[in-house]
């Protein structure tokens, strides 16, 4: 069987756990900073499913850490959609 042009899907399970390590200790900054680096590790590699994923998650850390989150997590989704 040919996969012609589709790319292999990637789970980044040892990057997710970290994340969820970081989460569960209640150091939601350097949570986000390990899910900024799989979103764009999953967008180089064309993974828009982890992509996504990272993305909501992003969304859910920085509700914890400003203001308007709901606000500028809009702008910003709009913005890496439109690229």
């Amino acid at each position: 069987m040919h996969t012609y042009g589709q790319t292999p899907v990637k789970y980044y399970t040892n990057e997710w756990k970290a994340a969820e390590t970081l989460t569960g200790k209640g150091l939601s900054k350097d949570a986000l900073e390990q899910v900024r680096a799989i979103y764009q590790q999953a967008k180089k590699d064309k993974q828009d499913a982890q992509v996504i994923k990272a993305a909501v998650y992003m969304t859910q850390l920085q509700t914890e850490n400003r203001e308007a989150n709901a606000t500028v997590s809009i702008h910003e989704l709009e913005k890496e959609m439109s690229e």
